[in-house]
């Protein structure tokens, strides 16, 4: 049960840089640290607020959560 909870938690880690780097090389974010912390926030659906992507990506976030 174990191996399925790491594998599940390692698949949803590479999901959340895979986002970033999307972001990243779309320019929607100045820095790959911003589109780190934009992506988990958006997939686990908490949504601080506080970084707004740019105007072009609404459907994109949306797709990450």
């Amino acid at each position: 049960m174990i191996s399925v909870v790491m594998g599940l938690f390692a698949v949803m880690t590479a999901e959340g840089w895979l986002w970033a780097g999307l972001y990243r090389l779309l320019d929607i974010f100045a820095d790959f640290e911003t589109a780190l912390y934009f992506s988990p926030i958006t997939f686990s659906t908490i949504g601080y607020g506080d970084i707004v992507p740019a105007h072009v990506c609404p459907v994109l976030s949306a797709l990450d959560a």
